[in-house]
């Protein structure tokens, strides 16, 4: 679906595609039904202008803006910038100058060291990450509480106690019990990795 023609709503999160691959594609497009402001590097700009994805924002290196305009020239408007940072990093800057609070990225290889930095920045209010059939988002305060359906399944890198979640020591993971409010406590700020449905 093209997005050309609707109106992006900066309160909306903004949306930070890294990676885009068949395990990825149908997150990709619920979170465009949002119409996001759109963020991408070079790497990924031409997949997603091919699938007439409108992208808004550019990350790019000195080098390769002749052929980012080239490739841009139907996406009228767009923004490019120059990056000193990871992707990641320069985005999270551009976003908190543009007075943006809320970010969902898109990624499948994300690094221990960008995920270390995206855990401990107080750039942006809400960074959402969705890789590996996972959607990862940070509590900074414990305990983390939240209703949810049974049988939603969670995994954490680091030691928690929980209440209404049961742990399946075959998968490694967590699931609730019943219908109504999880909670988790442990060392704050910590992930929660919730597995999306396949």
């Amino acid at each position: 679906m093209s997005s050309h023609h609707i109106v992006k709503d900066d309160q909306e999160p903004a949306l930070l595609i890294l990676s885009v691959n068949e395990s990825n594609i149908d997150t990709i497009h619920n979170l465009l039904e949002w119409s996001p402001i759109v963020i991408t590097n070079t790497a990924t700009l031409e997949q997603l202008v091919s699938m007439d994805i409108k992208v808004d924002w550019v990350l790019i290196n000195p080098k390769e803006e002749e052929e980012v305009h080239q490739i841009m020239q139907y996406q009228i408007p767009y923004h490019i910038r120059k990056k000193e940072n990871t992707d990641i990093g320069e985005a999270l800057l551009w976003l908190k100058e543009k007075n943006h609070q809320a970010l969902n990225i898109v990624d499948d290889t994300l690094t221990k060291e960008l995920k270390s930095q995206l855990l401990h920045q107080e750039l942006i209010k809400t960074v959402v990450i969705y890789s590996q059939n996972k959607r990862i988002y940070r509590s900074k305060t414990s305990p983390f509480d939240k209703w949810m359906k049974s049988h939603q399944q969670f995994s954490f890198d680091i030691e928690v106690e929980t209440e209404n979640l049961k742990f399946d020591a075959d998968n490694q993971s967590y699931s609730v019990i019943n219908d109504g409010t999880v909670t988790i406590k442990a060392e704050a700020p910590f992930y929660i990795y919730e597995t999306l449905r396949v």
